[in-house]
């Protein structure tokens, strides 16, 4: 969980870069989403928008949007921004497992208490 909000990023945080051309696979033939992100830094920070270095890939710097971490750069159309690598990798590698664990809940009380933890409400008939 980041412990921070875009709004409260700094010079020197560090801000994570997801590509989703950049691939590497394992020896299981996998891709490996942890090589997707490349780490930057912040080294500017504007009214509605944070500069991150260029990182390992070099080229130009990356405009990132201070409101949702939307990245700005034409040139990076497949890239995302988060402070929270760890978090988006654990819901991209167990979403598909954890839906279809739902879809197979035969109990109504436990289907219940999932959509109640994820804040769908009951509706009555």
């Amino acid at each position: 969980m980041p412990t921070k909000t875009w709004k409260e990023v700094a010079e020197g945080d560090t801000v994570w870069i997801r590509d989703e051309n950049r691939r590497v696979y394992g020896p299981d033939r996998r891709c490996i989403e942890r090589e997707h992100y490349t780490e930057h830094k912040v080294v500017s920070v504007e009214r509605m928008s944070l500069i991150l270095n260029a990182g390992t890939r070099g080229g130009r710097p990356i405009k990132v949007a201070r409101a949702d971490g939307a990245v700005r750069n034409g040139a990076y159309g497949n890239l995302h921004a988060t402070l929270d690598m760890e978090g988006d990798i654990y819901r991209i590698e167990n979403l598909g497992r954890v839906s279809d664990a739902v879809r197979q809940i035969k109990d109504a009380a436990l289907l219940r208490e999932v959509a109640r933890l994820i804040g769908i409400p009951e509706e009555k008939p």
